[in-house]
């Protein structure tokens, strides 16, 4: 057998009417190379329509089941598998909030804060238009962003921005609210776009392994055009 996507086939088996056979796959990709099954079922055919599915255990790549069919005939099987990125995939998207735990941005802003570093939230909430925007009806979502003024320039801020949550489009509202917009993000109220782009960059990313626990970090190269603005 070899691996197609979540799913493997194998040949077709021939079996006698009340036949029990002890059935065992192994699963590999089309280069070799084997990779490990962490959950698996199989579904048993007969001219492509699906007769049953059995539970199977699983040993790294190889599948065993137990097979009785009630009638005689030639049937095929198909594994249908997850491997394990795909459950730890499954795993961040599903506890993202429980799991991630550092969240780092660099914007450029228009202006000079008065104050240079600070906390700021609210509840954030979209109107129908897709725009986002703070709600004081005490509705939306809770966004909290914590930030802090690293260089300046005479027209310029550069801040780097911590989130505790992750709404959508947190950090332009939040600077927005604060009258000094994010560069080149006319839709959230900029009026100059110095370096030909939004002036937001993810910096840093932190998340606690789902499987192993270990903590890992991960930080981005800084911008040539951020530099270049704080020369």
């Amino acid at each position: 057998m070899h691996s197609q996507g979540g799913t493997a086939m194998c040949d077709e088996i021939a079996m006698l009417k009340g036949e029990k056979r002890k059935i065992r796959l192994y699963v590999h990709s089309r280069k070799g190379d084997v990779f490990v099954i962490r959950s698996a079922y199989v579904e048993i055919l007969q001219y492509g329509e699906l007769i049953k599915a059995i539970e199977c255990t699983i040993d790294e790549h190889d599948l065993t089941f137990m097979l009785e069919l009630d009638e005689a005939g030639s049937y095929s099987m198909r594994a249908v598998y997850e491997i394990a990125d795909e459950i730890i995939k499954n795993k961040l998207q599903n506890n993202w909030n429980d799991i991630v735990y550092k969240r780092g941005y660099l914007a450029i802003i228009e202006g000079k804060l008065k104050k240079k570093h600070g906390t700021i939230k609210n509840h954030l909430d979209e109107s129908k238009t897709q725009m986002v925007y703070i709600a004081n009806n005490g509705k939306g979502k809770l966004a909290i962003t914590n930030y802090k003024v690293l260089k300046e320039s005479r027209y310029n801020s550069l801040i780097e921005v911590f989130l505790e949550t992750g709404r959508k489009n947190q950090i332009r509202v939040h600077m927005q609210s604060l009258g000094h917009s994010i560069v080149g993000d006319k839709k959230y109220g900029a009026t100059t776009n110095p370096i030909k782009r939004m002036g937001l960059h993810s910096h840093v990313f932190a998340f606690v392994h789902p499987d192993t626990k270990a903590r890992m970090e991960f930080k981005a190269v800084v911008p040539e055009e951020f530099k270049k603005m704080f020369k």
